[in-house]
């Protein structure tokens, strides 16, 4: 049987080898359209300090008021 200890770094061996193989060339991958659509609402709130909600779009403006906290820091 395997041991805790083993099946840990077995863990971690294989969450560096996913992270090593997705993130290289990450920023040539194109947005999904709710992520784009997001990035501008989030830009509007960060430059003017206005969210204007849709109910047509992805996501409410908790999600925008919560990326806000690390975009300040």
């Amino acid at each position: 049987m395997i041991s805790r200890s083993l099946r840990r770094h077995w863990l971690w061996l294989i969450l560096a080898l996913a992270l090593l193989l997705r993130l290289p060339g990450l920023e040539r991958r194109p947005m999904h359209t709710d992520e784009a659509v997001h990035a501008v609402k989030f830009g509007a709130l960060l430059e003017e300090g206005f969210y204007e909600y849709d109910p047509f779009e992805y996501h409410g403006p908790t999600l925008n008021y919560f990326t806000l906290i690390p975009a300040w820091l």
